[in-house]
């Protein structure tokens, strides 16, 4: 599961009032408005974090932090804003604001479990991970009949190496699982603790390094391989790249969320290397994060500047996010750096919208002809008529050259 997954999981026991004119779809509406604009400052704040949490169910975090920002500005003593603003942070990739926000919370006194759960996956986010096992440790402790958070602690102990731990902690999650969910949560983490224990290759960073260099990431055992090694490396930028051939592994296997929490991971012990930041990118693209996307994209920007990849990457972000012109020059840029398929696609996308079919499938041939073969893109060629783009393609001519603008 990844952090923000889980976190939202963590996040429906602060659901609003149902009476709420905040509350619900209607949040964004003028009635929510206008009794935010009308309310006492206690008031307001709860009006605040009511259209907050709406607004985070609708997938527009960065919205909802704007809200949350106010009402603590208004109630610095709202803990249910500020474990809401956690949440908004881990969305949009923000672990060490949602650990301060966390933090805070902590610090005001009160039921503690569920921030210990949910501070847990910011410090994991972090690459704390002996941090992330201490505040699991808290949890277990507070509830040691709950399957849930042993198995938690059990992915803990399997990051750390401490194989004896976690098997012990899955023996006793297996007798307390009471529903298929959590039954297969044990059996997802025995297997891994079995193949990450006794499977791995004899010189594991080697092996696991060889096989990233020559893109074998369906080889036997890969994940077991680079997981020995990535526990056997201290430097962070080696623990990172382990971390990176240990995500393809198992995107290769069709665990995309493994290797999104493997990408965060590596960007969070690496931070000022543009690759781990892109490829997390890439994973909160195919996520459907968008947010999280743009603001890793930023950071591998900020650290590469000319990354054609990255800004090919942003664009698509920027584009699912509406924000069209942004998405425009980042793929007009990206194509001037490296002619690659992803930014071409992303001016086909805007100039569809616009109902200019034409240059659409001029752009969208172009990402044909640099080796884009996926589906979606076989789907919007279709849409504009062409069915066997191999009899379209110009080897000779490079559409979007005279885009039009935006």
């Amino acid at each position: 599961m990844s952090i923000s997954m889980a976190v939202l999981i963590l996040a429906q026991a602060a659901q609003p009032a149902i009476a709420s004119p905040c509350g619900g779809e209607d949040a964004a509406g003028a009635p929510c408005a206008a009794a935010i604009a009308a309310a006492r400052p206690a008031e307001r704040s709860r009006l605040l974090y009511d259209r907050a949490f709406a607004l985070n169910e609708q997938g527009d975090a960065a919205a909802a932090l704007a809200d949350l920002d106010k009402a603590l500005a208004v109630d610095p003593a709202n803990r249910a804003a500020r474990r809401e603003r956690a949440y908004s942070r881990d969305l949009l990739g923000d672990f060490a604001g949602a650990r301060a926000d966390l933090d805070h919370a902590l610090a005001l006194g009160g039921g503690n479990v569920v921030l210990f759960k949910e501070r847990a996956l910011a410090l994991h986010g972090l690459g704390d991970v002996a941090g992330a096992l201490a505040d699991r440790t808290r949890v277990v402790e507070a509830a040691p009949d709950d399957a849930i958070a042993l198995t938690d602690r059990a992915a803990e102990y399997l990051w750390l190496g401490r194989f004896g731990d976690a098997g012990a902690d899955l023996d006793h999650a297996e007798k307390l699982a009471r529903d298929d969910g959590a039954r297969a949560r044990v059996a997802t983490l025995r297997t891994r603790l079995a193949d990450w224990r006794d499977e791995a290759a004899p010189d594991a960073a080697t092996a696991c390094h060889a096989a990233g260099e020559t893109r074998r990431y369906g080889a036997p055992h890969l994940v077991a391989t680079c997981s020995a090694a990535f526990l056997a490396a201290t430097a962070p930028t080696e623990r990172a790249a382990l971390l990176d051939v240990r995500a393809r592994a198992f995107a290769a296997a069709d665990d995309a969320d493994s290797a999104r929490a493997d990408w965060q991971m590596a960007a969070a012990i690496d931070p000022g290397n543009a690759r781990w930041q892109a490829s997390l990118g890439f994973a909160d693209v195919a996520a459907e994060q968008h947010q999280a996307a743009r603001r890793a994209f930023d950071r591998a920007l900020a650290a590469a500047p000319d990354d054609a990849a990255a800004l090919a990457g942003r664009a698509a972000a920027n584009y699912s996010l509406h924000a069209t012109r942004a998405a425009y020059a980042d793929a007009r840029r990206s194509i001037a750096l490296d002619a690659n398929a992803a930014a071409y696609v992303v001016l086909g996308d805007i100039a569809n919208d616009r109902h200019d079919s034409s240059a659409a499938s001029d752009y969208w041939l172009q990402a044909y002809r640099l080796g884009e073969r996926s589906e979606d893109l076989l789907v919007r060629l279709q849409d504009v008529g062409i069915d066997e783009p191999e009899d379209e393609v110009d080897n000779d001519r490079l559409p979007g050259a005279d885009a039009p603008t935006v």
